[in-house]
């Protein structure tokens, strides 16, 4: 007997190989994920029932190129599991597709691209009810919006995505619409509404124990005070991003001490 057989594996050692990808994904070994998404891949291409893992493969494939940087690669594959997804007529599988070209996109800065694909992607969440990938894509809109400089879109969109997520309930979603929502209300200098969405956001993060975010959003609330010229107060909220992204280990840790620098300096 293999050892799919004695696990009960449906797709077997195909499925078992992507599931290996995704484990050393969330490892954060991204390499390594792609070598055992590309044996799954292989394997269940033998196949001629496996679709739906054979998507998967590629999607996380994407995933795992898009935060190496290789960003060709990631559209590459993204656009394959796309047409699979399409082929087999499966609809909210093809808007997670286009979500992620609209994140490959606005990564390579090609915001115009980003907007289109997670139009496409908001259309098909509208038209089978998935009320949380609506709010989703409607977040991802105000972020290419607001990257592109159309802030008052960016606005709109966020504000809609936030009254979806708030109906269901999603409090990290509603944290990411209350973010953008203040990064743009700060873009255009409207400092109050973007401070209570600062605020906002820093508690809402606060209550869910997601420190990564709740160290992002003091950093902004540092550049915010940062720009009112107040320095004391944004070197405050810039220790205390610093404090947790250093115990995180996370990249922002860096930012947060250059950030740190400047104001110690006077700059402002």
């Amino acid at each position: 007997m293999t050892i799919e057989q004695e696990l009960g594996h449906p797709h077997g050692e195909g499925g078992l190989l992507v599931n290996l990808g995704n484990a050393y994904y969330f490892l954060k070994n991204y390499k390594q994920a792609i070598q055992f998404y590309q044996k799954g891949l292989n394997t269940l291409r033998r196949l001629s029932n496996h679709h739906e893992f054979e998507a998967n493969a590629l999607e996380g494939m994407g995933r795992a190129y898009e935060i190496l940087e290789q960003y060709s690669k990631a559209i590459e594959h993204h656009q394959q599991a796309l047409e699979i997804r399409q082929k087999i007529g499966d609809r909210r599988g093809e808007a997670n597709s286009l979500g992620n070209l609209g994140l490959t996109y606005e990564l390579l800065g090609q915001y115009s691209k980003a907007i289109e694909y997670h139009h496409k992607a908001l259309v098909i969440e509208r038209e089978i009810g998935d009320s949380i990938e609506e709010g989703a894509s409607l977040i991802n809109l105000g972020n290419a919006f607001r990257l592109s400089g159309q802030y008052m879109k960016a606005i709109e969109s966020y504000e809609e995505g936030l009254i979806i997520v708030q109906k269901v309930q999603h409090r990290e979603f509603e944290a990411n619409a209350l973010s953008g929502l203040g990064k743009a209300y700060h873009c255009i200098k409207q400092y109050n509404p973007a401070l209570k969405c600062y605020e906002q956001t820093l508690k809402i993060r606060q209550e869910i124990s997601h420190h990564g975010g709740e160290a992002a959003t003091f950093k902004k609330l540092a550049e915010f005070y940062q720009d009112l010229g107040e320095r004391d107060r944004a070197l405050k909220y810039c220790e205390q991003a610093l404090a947790i992204s250093t115990k995180l280990g996370i990249p922002l840790a860096e930012e947060c001490r250059k950030l740190k620098e400047e104001l110690e300096k006077g700059g402002g």
